[in-house]
């Protein structure tokens, strides 16, 4: 148990430094867990610590102390296609998706035969765009991050043979940078562009429950809520080269100006299923609710005297993600995995920006499990996710359009370390 601790205290710490960006439908990031990129995310129940973090229940299902190490390698391609934007000078901004790395570290201790405890430090929101500094779309983004960290302590409790229920609270960091440039040439003829950047960071808080219900051997069935955390970020919104026709038009001004800003991650309900056809296969299902109307608007203010600095309209829309997928024992120490999943965007059109330029996913994903002693197992995934064309035709604040498509798709190599002492 001491060694136990030792890894994850370790481990934590390169959590801690390698806070990462990744894209996904919204900012959730679901490459959490291998298994869950193995089988598009329907492996939700049982079986891995790592479920803890879908559903703090299945920690019950569970025997002993375990301790699994996570790491998702996220290499995304968004590129821009022009379609008349109002700066015709310009490239297309190269590739706008930031390679990724996102860990996630899991321990679990069973403090009595039916009674769990366990720790999940995750990053489960995120993005992560850049874009040539000379792109059409740089006088609404050349950079977007979005990072956090979430340590995430669970207890577990196995009423019966039928039923379990977890409980956990969730300490969340984010950390967000925001870069652009300002058109001073839109105020005086040939002038070249300012350089805007925001950033701003904050810890909240939130919680979330869970089911386990086993109406028979071999079936299992899990409901999870997670709750939304409210971040109040506070940092600086800074501007240099504004030139002073500028100025005069938009009021604004060089130099660093302290602000605040409201982000909300949202809630989520995961419902999932599991059932043993066999000693081989076991059948895997999952859906998931997101309330990502949580984010219906970018409002940034001075804090000095509350004026408003930026506020941009999200419009965002609450979505749905389904998965299915299937675990193959195809022999002692082997276990295969494969799934498919489809993922809503709650991006609108009239509402997409290059930030973010998500549309609707569809995920095909395999992986393989190898138990190398009885107490270690390895793993290894990938996924591929295809996006839909995403149409973009909207002016930002000073008037300045961008138009056109984005074409995306995702490769995701997922390994993982299991232990259990």
């Amino acid at each position: 148990m001491q060694k136990t601790g030792f890894l994850i205290a370790t481990t934590a710490i390169g959590l801690v430094l390698g806070l990462t960006q990744a894209q996904s439908a919204g900012f959730k990031i679901n490459e959490t867990r291998t298994v869950a990129n193995a089988t598009a995310g329907s492996g939700a129940i049982g079986g891995d610590v790592t479920t803890m973090y879908n559903n703090p229940a299945t920690m019950t299902s569970l025997k002993g102390h375990h301790f699994a190490a996570v790491g998702s390698f996220i290499i995304p391609s968004t590129k821009f296609k022009d379609g008349g934007s109002s700066s015709a000078a310009g490239s297309d901004g190269g590739n706008g998706g930031e390679f990724a790395f996102v860990p996630a570290v899991y321990g679990m201790w069973s403090v009595q035969p039916n009674m769990q405890v366990g720790l999940a430090l995750t990053a489960p929101f995120g993005l992560g765009t850049e874009y040539n500094s000379d792109w059409k779309g740089r006088y609404h983004s050349v950079k977007s991050e979005l990072r956090t960290l979430n340590i995430n302590p669970n207890v577990a409790y196995k009423i019966n043979d039928m039923w379990s229920v977890g409980l956990g609270v969730s300490f969340q960091y984010a950390d967000v940078t925001l870069e652009s440039k300002i058109n001073n040439a839109r105020f005086a003829a040939g002038a070249i562009d300012a350089d805007s950047r925001l950033t701003g960071d904050d810890w909240g808080a939130g919680f979330n429950v869970g089911l386990l219900f086993e109406p028979m051997k071999g079936t299992r069935l899990g409901l999870s809520y997670r709750s939304k955390i409210l971040h109040g970020l506070r940092g600086d919104f800074t501007n240099n080269n504004i030139g002073a026709a500028t100025t005069a038009q938009t009021g604004l001004t060089n130099g660093i100006t302290k602000i605040s800003a409201d982000l909300t991650t949202p809630e989520s309900v995961d419902f999932s299923v599991a059932h043993d056809l066999n000693e081989a296969w076991t059948l895997l299902g999952s859906v998931v609710w997101t309330r990502w109307n949580r984010f219906n608007e970018l409002a940034v203010r001075a804090r000095a005297n509350g004026a408003t600095i930026i506020n941009e309209r999200q419009g965002w829309k609450n979505v749905f993600m389904f998965s299915l997928g299937a675990d193959w024992k195809f022999a002692k120490d082997w276990v295969a995995h494969f799934g498919a999943a489809y993922d809503q965007s709650p991006i609108s059109d009239q509402h997409r920006g290059p930030r973010l330029p998500g549309e609707d996913r569809a995920w095909l994903a395999t992986g393989l499990d190898w138990s190398v002693t009885d107490w270690a197992k390895v793993g290894l995934s990938y996924t591929f996710i295809f996006v839909k064309d995403a149409k973009i035709n909207n002016p930002n604040a000073l008037g300045d359009r961008l138009q056109g498509e984005f074409d995306a798709h995702i490769n995701i190599i997922g390994v993982n370390a299991n232990f259990k002492f």
